[in-house]
């Protein structure tokens, strides 16, 4: 891999040391034990390990006199001989209702309650077919209300009673929150006694509830393949959100076979198809959804079986990014062997996907993946059914404390295994995540199309709406004991006397600590922390300072251990100081806080810009100076924060440069991003959850080392290694190499694009992000080879931008020789920003310099293409040969260009073959022009005749190596070629060779015009003379788009100029004279024609295999 010599290292190379880690990924785990006795007497059906209040929960199906009885059982921590029965033979006593409640399926906790699906199992009495599905929740774990009356028959479209057992043993039953509403699957069949083909199915059906207690249809049936409740969807079998959307997959018999597909609804009533049948193989069924947070954003996948084929398939994962395209990523070397005929475990914890198998020749398999996959590992390696092949099958997984918990099943019953967490997943992190949102009077700016506000998608986002789950449901979620504060503040008071106020408004709640546990006071805490957010109004004036400064109050005043987040909602307009004092805004608007080096200015030169006012004895940059320095202040005294920015916008365009600035300090600061919202249409908003919920990933419980490079216009990487793994940078994404790597599951590697100006695409930029990596003995290096050639085209526009935006950003910027932007403005200075981060840990940054030079000579790497091209070789280095390349005005060679080895000719050896050549000029009749000279415009090197400007040409006009134009030169041996007050075009395929009427004397070529060449031109020049390209007094730059220019006797000079574009190959038995680089004022590139030398002209590949030397 070569560079542009001259302009960038070969590499970029680091090492990374940090102090201990906290664990943070899961590994291959073995010491399995189990934890339990055997629930039941067999293990007909049950749930996963749930955990509720201070106590994991376990719902199991005991089988008696043909019926079977809902047992639930539950530990305080999970340890052996600490396992209570609190149900015993269902659920009767206690409600007096049924007295066989049956199979247990799904247990779930939502809003201070803990909720369990199952049925009641052959009472046809009671129930059509096989049972009837019923929910049942609690808020102690001991006392059980039945919350589905009636099985859900007459309730809206529902015409039976609702089933969860089984199509050859799939079951529903899943229940699952969406938005503010809980959705509960069912299935309805009796095919299993029906001998139909295709039987009478039922309906399969969705209920939602906004309760728990008040039911109804959550589907509107359109037809016979309406897809939930139509007549031939024999079940739902799962549920899952992904991308604002609520999945369902479903298995269907009618006349076209059995097969699933998986419908979606983005308001959870109105369904469309996002899968067709059979796009998982014939006959498949899903048995279970689930979502996770992979390296290409949120995937949603699909644990598929194959319940009727003969003999049995093995079960496979699929995913989708999109939930329409699926991909399979198992394979017989891991799920998808032989023997695990089903995925009876199917769900996420955190941000790891476990998977059990049924598996009854060897026994059952757990497996695992994180957000790197897919990438699977076995949890249960060499130890299938943790020893005994009699346990066949997982039930459910989950992670609590520092243990991954497995229920099992076996002939005997049911039983607890559970494994130490190696490496605990990182959603199990701990943190404290303060939210500062801005009220202030701007938030109540309305987005177009939306009739909603700043202040209430803010709202939406923190609470959530019907469709999406809110950022609060998504930390409850964690059980973790993480914790939320949330920070409003705004100006109060009459007009012209406000007062900047800031509360903490979950402080309410307990009035102890600002920071709460949304699932505290067995999750009332959540519904009062919504309610709280949703009586939020906007008002007054932005005291942004203000909030940051109260912001490190509240993390300084709490207990330590939890890991801080800080995210800052706002328009980003602060317009009030520490002391109080109130600016106008359009003033405190106009201060940009970039400075001419390409980062941000000192909070002492914000403060002095702007308005003067005189009633303060201070200036318009007062307020966002001391927001600067609370932020520094905050990010200093806090030095595990990390923090981020949401600049929201609606639809005033005024607030652009300066919100990118401020709240982008903010997020620089923290380690974070300030990501802008600029939504003018109804989907806009709908993209703002979708980045919002990867931007709020928890990324500080992951140990994080982020690579920030230069606009990808000048930095593309090729190669990236780090920490012994090597990878390719394909298609935007790194792709590991495993020949050449330790282990590419090692890492969660990611690559997205960031951009410092919303309205340009010039600072465009990579960001390589390298998680889940562990403290070692050894160091971890990094090291990065980049893409070439950067074009002069790119430099150019990147010049130009930069000196419109005056000065820089962040990581490109104008400096001197030593990237210093108090100096002159001579370089483009290139930074590469390494963050380091780990958890408990912090990090350190590393940058790394590098430029070019705004007046160079740049001749780029692979200037002659090294190996074997058509039969001759050409030397890696090979732009001039039999001379040096010498830079007018100096005598020093062309810095590590020739790179230690000679590409001299013994010209003596080479020159009796070259006349010979030369010789065959003779083989095209002579061209004269009068003057000795031709100005064009065009030349066709494939017309018809002897004018270049004749346009005609027919099939025999030149052989495929092109047309042979003899030039021959009478009187004053010189030529003269093109115009310099305009250009010359070439097109076509030939070689021009210029002779002397006069034996052979050389002809000196003076070319006076930029050459310019249509698309496949193939253009090659041989003289004996001297080639001058002369700088044309228009443009003053050169411009030669292709061609091959040899001097068998002289040498080659570029005149002086003030830029250049010369792609070609040179040759010259003398020196190639370059410009003189202090009378550049931008770039002078030298490239490569790499089309020519792979398909070389008449004579120009003979010339070229005797310079170069054959190949052997």
């Amino acid at each position: 891999m070569k560079l542009l010599r001259l302009l960038l290292p070969i590499s970029v190379l680091g090492l990374l040391i940090l102090g201990p880690l906290s664990p943070s990924q899961v590994t291959h785990a073995a010491n399995w034990a189990r934890v339990s006795p055997s629930f039941a007497d067999r293990g007909v059906s049950f749930s996963s390990p749930t955990a509720f209040g201070d106590q994991l929960y376990v719902a199991v199906a005991k089988s008696s006199s043909n019926k079977h009885y809902t047992e639930i059982w539950r530990s305080p921590n999970g340890n052996p001989n600490s396992w209570t029965r609190i149900i015993t033979n269902g659920l009767t006593g206690q409600l007096g209702a049924r007295n066989n409640t049956g199979d247990a399926y799904d247990l779930f906790v939502d809003g201070g309650f803990l909720y369990l699906t199952n049925n009641p199992n052959w009472d046809s009495s009671s129930c059509e077919g096989d049972g009837c599905l019923m929910v049942w929740r609690t808020s102690d774990g001991a006392n059980w209300q039945s919350v589905s009356p009636n099985n859900f028959h007459g309730i809206s479209q529902s015409t039976q009673k609702k089933t969860t057992t089984t199509i050859n043993d799939f079951r529903s039953g899943k229940i699952i929150k969406f938005g503010s509403r809980l959705y509960v699957a069912t299935a309805k069949h009796d095919f299993v006694t029906n001998n139909q083909d295709p039987p009478s199915c039922g309906r399969g059906e969705v209920f939602s509830s906004t309760d728990g207690l008040t039911w109804q249809a959550a589907w509107v049936n359109t037809g016979p393949d309406s897809g939930i409740g139509d007549s031939f969807t024999c079940g739902v079998t799962s549920l899952a959100l992904h991308n604002n959307y609520l999945y369902a997959s479903t298995v269907k018999w009618s006349t076209q076979g059995k097969y699933s597909q998986i419908w979606r609804s983005r308001d959870g009533l109105n369904w469309t198809k996002a899968l067709q049948q059979d796009s998982f193989g014939e006959e498949a069924v899903v048995s279970g959804l689930a979502t996770l947070s992979g390296r290409s954003g949120q995937e949603i996948l699909a644990a598929v079986w194959y319940p009727f084929s003969s003999p049995a398939r093995p079960a496979a994962v699929y995913r989708s990014t999109d939930g329409i395209g699926w991909t399979k990523v198992t394979n017989g070397t891991n799920i998808s062997a032989p023997g695990n005929t089903r995925i009876s475990s199917f769900s996420t914890s955190g941000n790891s996907l476990f998977i059990g198998t049924v598996n009854a020749s060897s026994g059952t398999e757990i497996w695992h993946t994180g957000p790197e996959g897919p990438i699977w590992a076995r949890l249960n390696e060499n130890n299938g059914g943790f020893g005994s092949a009699a346990n066949y099958a997982t039930g459910g997984i989950t992670v609590q404390g520092n243990y991954i918990y497995a229920s099992v099943s076996n002939s005997g019953g049911v039983q607890v295994w559970r494994t130490p967490l190696i490496e605990p997943p990182q959603a199990q992190c701990k943190i404290d995540v303060a939210f500062i949102l801005d009220i202030s009077g701007s938030m109540n700016q309305e987005f177009i199309n939306s009739n909603r506000s700043k202040l209430d998608l803010a709202k939406e986002v923190l609470v959530g709406s019907q469709n999406v789950a809110g950022v609060l449901d998504r930390i409850a979620e964690r059980r973790n004991g993480s914790r939320i504060a949330l920070l409003v503040f705004r100006g109060e008071g009459p007009a012209g006397r406000e007062r900047p106020v800031v509360r903490s408004v979950f402080r309410a709640i307990n009035g102890i600590d600002n920071f709460v546990d949304p699932n505290g006071n067995n999750g009332s805490y959540l519904t009062q922390m919504k309610q709280l957010i949703q009586s939020l109004n906007a008002s007054g004036n932005t005291p942004g300072a203000h909030a940051l400064e109260n912001a490190e109050q509240i993390f300084q005043n709490r207990p330590s251990g939890l890991a801080p987040q800080a995210v800052l909602i706002s328009d980003g307009v602060t317009n009030m100081d520490l002391d109080g004092h109130t600016f106008l805004q359009a003033d405190v608007e106009a201060i940009n806080l970039f400075s001419n080096s390409g980062g941000f200015k000192s909070a002492s030169q914000v403060r002095n810009e702007g308005v003067y006012y005189r009633q303060y004895d201070e200036r318009a940059g007062e307020p966002l100076a001391d927001f600067m320095i609370q932020t520094d202040q905050l990010f200093t005294s806090q030095s595990q924060l990390r923090g981020y920015s949401i600049a929201m916008f609606a639809n005033d365009e005024r607030f652009g440069r300066f919100n990118i600035s401020s709240l982008n300090y903010f997020g620089f600061k923290g380690g974070g991003q300030a990501p802008e919202y600029n939504t003018y249409k109804p989907e806009d908003v709908d993209q703002f959850y979708a980045n919002f919920d990867q931007i709020f990933n928890f990324e500080i419980c992951q140990s994080v080392f982020q690579i920030v490079l230069p606009p990808k216009l000048l930095i593309t990487p090729a190669q990236v290694s780090f920490g012994g793994n090597l990878y390719d940078f394909i298609n935007n994404s790194l792709s590991c190499i495993p020949a050449q790597s330790a282990n590419c599951a090692r890492f969660s590697v990611s690559v997205s694009t960031g951009s410092f100006d919303s309205e340009s695409n010039i600072d465009d930029h990579y960001k390589i992000s390298f998680r889940d990596w562990r403290k070692t003995a050894e160091p971890y290096v990094f090291k990065m080879t980049l893409r070439e050639p950067i074009t002069s085209a790119n430099i150019a526009d990147v010049d130009r931008y930069l000196a419109a935006q005056d000065g820089g950003f962040p990581t490109f910027y104008f400096g001197d020789s030593s990237c210093d932007s108090g100096g002159s403005s001579a370089y483009i200075c290139l930074v590469t920003q390494l963050t380091a981060n780990a958890p408990s840990v912090g990090g350190g940054d590393i940058n790394l310099w590098q430029k070019i030079a705004r007046k160079q000579l740049i001749v780029e790497g692979n200037v002659a293409a090294p190996g074997q091209i058509q039969n001759f070789q050409l030397d890696q280095n090979a732009i001039a040969v039999g001379g040096t390349i010498n830079i007018s005005g100096g005598s020093a060679e062309l810095d590590r260009y020739l790179d230690g080895q000679s590409v001299k000719i013994r010209w003596g050896e080479v020159s009796p073959p070259l006349n010979q050549l030369f010789d065959r000029r003779g083989e095209a009749p002579p061209v004269r022009f009068n003057g000795n000279n031709f100005v064009g415009p065009s030349w066709n090197l494939n017309s018809i005749d002897d004018k270049p400007s004749n346009t005609s040409i027919n099939s025999f006009s030149s052989p495929p190596e092109g047309k042979l134009w003899n030039v021959v030169v009478d009187g004053v041996p010189s030529f003269t070629l093109g115009n310099p007050n305009s250009q010359m075009t070439f097109s076509g395929s030939g070689t021009i060779v210029f002779s002397s009427a006069n034996s052979n004397q050389p002809i000196d070529l003076t070319i006076n015009s930029a050459i310019i060449c249509q698309p496949g031109t193939r253009l090659a020049i041989i003289t004996r003379g001297n080639i001058t390209f002369k700088r044309p007094p228009s443009t003053h730059n050169h411009q030669v788009d292709c061609g091959s220019y040899t001097s068998l006797d002289k040498g080659i000079v570029f005149e002086n100029a003030s830029r250049g574009d010369v792609r070609g190959i040179f040759v010259a038995k003398g020196s190639v004279t370059l410009p003189n680089p202090s009378n550049l004022t931008g770039p002078y590139f030298i490239k490569y024609d790499a089309g020519l030398a792979q398909n070389p002209t008449v004579l120009l590949k003979e010339l070229l295999s005797i310079v170069f030397r054959q190949a052997s």
